[in-house]
């Protein structure tokens, strides 16, 4: 709780564990607080209006078919998990996820921990960085606007959606090619 309350660009710390890979008697362990209802470790400490609070544990059948449980644990470092878009607060926030495996001392899988990142400072970020009447945006290899100095509402939605000629940088950026687009674009209600 203490990191959460020191970071506020995270907005959750979270760990999901395998079933029975801590101690081998999760049934034991079952509604405690950090456990779910088989007593599976599966704390996440989330930031919200009221501060920071341990949250409802996680549900291991949902999670362990999510990206942010699977594409950790297939590659076996950390990963950058997809940006998406939740509601925080009664707001939209576009998150990005860090998670990493853990394993034991035998190199055997146990857990995924993570850290959802808000995007909200970012976005005021590139929204300062703008000059002379341009501005920058972050996308993601995926195409989404991550953050958009000219118009801020357009976070969480697809590039291809807002500029057809994005398409272009986009290839090359996926294909690992570092690239520099700019493009005019009407901003604003003129």
């Amino acid at each position: 709780q203490e990191t959460l309350a020191d970071a506020d660009y995270v907005s959750g710390l979270w760990v999901l564990t395998e079933p029975g890979s801590l101690d081998g008697q999760d049934a034991h362990h079952a509604g405690e607080p950090g456990s779910d209802s088989s007593g599976r470790f599966s704390p996440f400490v989330v930031r919200d209006a009221s501060g920071v609070k341990l949250d409802e544990p996680a549900d291991f059948q949902y999670d362990s078919a999510q990206d942010y449980y699977k594409a950790p644990k297939a590659a076996g470092k950390l990963t950058l998990i997809d940006p998406y878009t939740e509601n925080v607060d009664g707001k939209d926030v576009v998150l990005v996820s860090l998670a990493t495996p853990v394993y034991d001392a035998a190199g055997r899988f146990v857990a995924i921990v993570g850290a959802d990142i808000d995007m909200t400072r970012f976005q005021e970020q590139v929204a300062a960085s703008g000059t002379d009447g341009r501005y920058t945006a972050l996308i993601s290899d995926t195409g989404m606007i991550l953050a958009h100095g000219g118009q801020p509402d357009l976070a969480g939605s697809q590039l291809a959606d807002y500029d057809a000629d994005g398409v272009e940088a986009m290839a090359k950026v996926q294909s690992g090619e570092i690239y520099s687009y700019m493009a005019d674009v009407a901003v604003g209600d003129d």
